[in-house]
């Protein structure tokens, strides 16, 4: 079940918004959402993808607080902030990896050349990645970027 499309007219979301919801497995935000708070979704033990349109203008990896069974991320290609590229999460220069799904299928990565930043929880918790490659383009990893990557 997907939710969200039904509300054309919010334009934000705040903490613990969607929480502890089990049945929902996707969700597709309007692209007049452009603000979601840190740990807006928390504990949707079942939820495996999340669309943002155009509008986000925020994204934190707290986001999604105890979602251990997301499997990608994707944003409207018209966003100006950010993009993904095989449900991975980057800055629309493709110069910071923000957010790297904790239940994508994948056992290794290789952050693309021009990454010069893994953010803040980019990898954490991830279940089943084994194996990162960093590029020659890598400058930083923010703190705790691998927390609770069991598989690492």
């Amino acid at each position: 079940m997907s939710v969200c499309r039904q509300f054309p007219l919010l334009r934000a979301y705040s903490d613990s918004a969607f929480s502890n919801i089990d049945f929902v497995e996707s969700i597709v935000f309007p692209d007049s959402i452009k603000i979601l708070d840190d740990m807006c979704i928390r504990a949707m033990k079942n939820l495996k993808m999340v669309t943002f349109g155009k509008a986000i203008e925020n994204f934190y990896t707290g986001v999604f607080n105890a979602c251990y069974a997301i499997e990608e991320i994707v944003f409207s290609d018209e966003n100006p902030s950010f993009k993904t590229l095989d449900g991975v999460v980057y800055t629309i220069s493709g110069e910071k990896l923000i957010y790297y799904p904790v239940s994508k299928s994948d056992t290794s990565f290789s952050i693309p050349e021009g990454v010069k930043t893994i953010g803040y929880y980019a990898f954490r918790g991830t279940q089943l990645l084994q194996t990162v490659t960093f590029p020659a383009s890598l400058e930083t990893i923010e703190q705790s970027a691998f927390w609770e990557s069991v598989a690492l």
